[in-house]
């Protein structure tokens, strides 16, 4: 699940819920409640509307060196 989840740029939440629970979540499944936003749009959204006022850190592991850069959305949202 976590590969997954890495794989769609996504949190992964995991509740244990009653069996009733379930049966109805999966009556609601369609294809606008499977709809995610990525990550990124999702923190640049998130800044947007005050919360963090631009503190809001975003990390980036190198593939290649294996470091994390840490900025601030400010930041990221002025390289991309």
């Amino acid at each position: 699940l976590r590969k997954l989840a890495k794989a769609f740029d996504l949190t992964l939440k995991v509740s244990f819920e009653k069996f009733s629970t379930g049966l109805m979540d999966m009556s609601k499944i369609d294809r606008q409640t499977l709809q995610r936003t990525s990550r990124q749009q999702d923190l640049i959204e998130f800044s947007r509307r005050g919360y963090g006022n631009g503190q809001t850190l975003w990390a980036v592991k190198s593939v290649k060196t294996g470091q994390v850069n840490v900025r601030s959305i400010e930041e990221y949202k002025e390289a991309a």
